[in-house]
């Protein structure tokens, strides 16, 4: 959905499109255009590591929009969280599966130790 929702506005806005964001963030947004896609690859290539890549994108990428929505109230008194309400739970789950997964693999992969 990330990727859709970049690539959506580097056509409406240009690459680096997002003007009244700081210069840092709109980098950062743009970049997602090749991250996000990268990141679900390595979801198939290495699942682990692609799960750990993609906590660290959305932890980013939910702290920067979180701090924008608040940037943003903070300079026009407009509180516009429409897109974050979706994307929040999504990054939240994202979390815990990625949690839970890598702590079960981490449990299926230790030795048992033999009975003999």
């Amino acid at each position: 959905m990330g990727t859709f929702t970049h690539l959506r506005d580097t056509l409406e806005f240009g690459l680096f499109g997002y003007r009244s964001v700081p210069e840092v963030v709109n980098i950062f947004w743009t970049c997602l255009l090749a991250v996000d896609p990268l990141t679900a690859a390595l979801l198939f290539i290495a699942p682990a590591a692609g799960l750990i890549a993609g906590s660290a994108v959305m932890v980013a990428d939910i702290g920067i929009n979180l701090w924008i929505i608040l940037r943003e109230y903070a300079l026009s008194g407009r509180l516009d969280v429409l897109y974050f309400a979706f994307q929040l739970p999504f990054g939240v789950a994202l979390l815990l599966y990625t949690g839970t997964t890598l702590h079960r693999r981490r449990l299926q992969t230790r030795e048992v130790p033999s009975s003999t």
